[in-house]
């Protein structure tokens, strides 16, 4: 059988999703946030995860892209996904809230780290892990697709993981474990809010 490319793709999308689970340590009754969570792949398969006694939380900025997500969700009937809002200086999650939360491919483009970490510390539980998967800055993306708005610092399209290290840092979570080669051209970041 020959799988499609977009077969290809999904599969290791809910793969890298499952890395991410084990990662984040997530398992049935788990709440998670997936911050920047663009069209809810990652948050559907971690629904199955967290079972019906956890909760995703869908973070999304783009108001679109946050209604896709929730026809998905309601197409498939997944009580335990919940969609929030985002906007440049909060993640709008309840406080205290969350056992882990994630952003993949979606650092790089903050506006302002600093408040939006912040308002991501508040919303994690003491011990709740922080998980920011990135890419350092590329040439050609910062060519032909620039990141509008962004500080200066981040060097192009991406993020040096040091810069993310500096500011997750700063904000009291404190760098548990460095995965370099995540996937392909791809780190990991992995923080733990202290108890």
């Amino acid at each position: 059988m020959v799988r499609s490319p977009k077969f290809m793709l999904f599969s290791s999308k809910k793969n890298e999703a499952k890395k991410l689970a084990a990662l984040l340590q997530l398992g049935p009754g788990s709440v998670v946030a997936d911050v920047g969570s663009g069209k809810g792949e990652y948050a559907v398969t971690l629904a199955g995860v967290v079972g019906q006694n956890g909760t995703v939380y869908a973070v999304e900025a783009d108001k679109e892209r946050l209604s896709l997500i929730g026809k998905k969700v309601s197409a498939l009937q997944l009580a335990n996904i919940k969609t929030i809002q985002s906007s440049d200086i909060s993640v709008n999650l309840p406080p205290l809230t969350c056992d882990a939360i994630f952003l993949r491919g979606a650092y790089h483009h903050l506006n302002h780290p600093e408040e939006i970490l912040a308002s991501i510390s508040a919303s994690l539980k003491a011990g709740g892990r922080l998980a920011i998967i990135d890419f350092p800055p590329r040439f050609f993306l910062s060519l032909f697709f620039p990141v509008k708005n962004v500080s200066k610092n981040r060097g192009g399209h991406g993020v040096p993981k040091e810069i993310v290290i500096k500011e997750v840092t700063r904000v009291g979570l404190q760098l548990e474990e460095k995965i370099d080669k995540w996937m392909p051209g791809r780190y990991c970041l992995l923080f733990q809010k202290q108890k």
